[in-house]
């Protein structure tokens, strides 16, 4: 089976759906390939940072629909390690939030499905030029059934599962972090609490509280073995009472390296997101990076099928470039994380 289409985005978490946004507004049409499922789970802290909850703004949820969603606002941040100690406790500051990422994520898909379809349990498998454009190889994960679409522009917004835009040089060539993450049950902390120590290096612990439970974790910021990185959880986890039956839910990051040159292919393919390599190498956030690339890449894209030149291209690589070295500034690592997640 053969589909024609414009553009085809690959990944339909807060990347993909910023991109299908973008192109939606420049009266663009196409289709999303998302190989989970709806309200799939994600493995991360669920918690975001203002310049993260400032991106959802700009997507019409305010602070009530942030709270109908299960969302708590964290009024302060804990940051300790090496000696240090950052807190902020101003509440009328800090105006961050911790909400399951399974429901914002599913929320953004909601919004642009009219305009962009998601096509759920779909594996983009390969992508290969056929003509003036693309031909994107799938798999259905229920029929195991191949297809392929034909398609003008290609956006890549995979997450860490970046062997895509690796295959065609526009990956940004990331350093690979891990994390690990579960709910559990305990007194919370007063705020977002991070804790650094010497058998985390490079990384840390995170007690995150949540409505009802907390979501605790541990992040490597650098290449690390599992039993590595489930070890140092265990430890960390004997201090909570996780939940019963539940278990780590493990997850990779593409974290920022500055190494990148490119992230467009000429003729008409651009990464964002976690695929571009765009994870916060300091902490392993990735959804602000996630909210603004995608819309840049869909504005890119845009602008390339209004005249099949890749100048708009070539710019949105630019403005990749710029991005990741304004924003991951050299700064101890507990005070950009503070600096960060409390929005001073």
């Amino acid at each position: 089976m053969k589909q024609q289409q414009a553009v085809v985005i690959v990944g339909a978490g807060p990347a993909g759906c910023s991109a299908a946004r973008e192109l939606a507004r420049a009266g663009i049409t196409g289709i999303i390939c998302e190989r989970g499922m709806p309200h799939k789970e994600k493995p991360c802290g669920d918690a975001y940072t203002p310049d993260a909850v400032a991106a959802l703004h700009e997507w019409g949820l305010d602070a009530d629909g942030l709270a109908a969603l299960g969302g708590w606002r964290y009024q302060r941040v804990i940051i300790e390690g090496f000696g240090q100690r950052y807190e902020d406790g101003d509440a009328t500051q800090v105006s961050g939030w911790v909400i399951r990422r399974a429901a914002v994520d599913q929320w953004l898909r909601d919004q642009i499905h009219d305009a962009f379809p998601i096509h759920y349990g779909v594996t983009v498998t390969q992508i290969r030029r056929c003509g003036d454009g693309f031909e994107v190889m799938t798999r259905s994960s229920s029929s195991g059934e191949p297809a392929a679409i034909t398609c003008g522009a290609v956006i890549l917004a995979t997450g860490a599962a970046n062997h895509l835009s690796r295959a065609w040089g526009i990956d940004g060539q990331p350093v690979l972090g891990a994390s690990l993450s579960l709910y559990a049950q305990g007194a919370p902390p007063p705020g977002l609490e991070f804790r650094f120590a010497k058998d985390l290096q490079a990384g840390y612990a995170w007690v995150f509280p949540m409505r009802d439970q907390l979501n605790i974790g541990v992040c490597a910021l650098k290449p690390t073995s599992a039993a590595t990185l489930r070890a140092r959880a265990n430890v960390f986890a004997q201090a909570w009472q996780p939940h019963s039956g539940m278990t780590w839910r493990g997850g990779g990051h593409a974290l920022w390296s500055g190494e990148g040159i490119v992230w467009h292919e000429p003729t008409g393919i651009v990464s964002c997101g976690d695929a571009a390599g765009l994870t916060d190498p300091h902490s392993a956030e990735g959804l602000t990076a996630a909210f603004r690339s995608g819309a840049a890449a869909g504005a890119a894209i845009a602008g390339f099928l209004a005249d099949r030149r890749s100048a708009a291209l070539a710019d949105y690589s630019a403005w990749v470039k710029d991005f990741g070295t304004r924003h991951y500034q050299t700064l101890t690592a507990p005070l950009l994380l503070w600096r960060m997640w409390a929005g001073v």
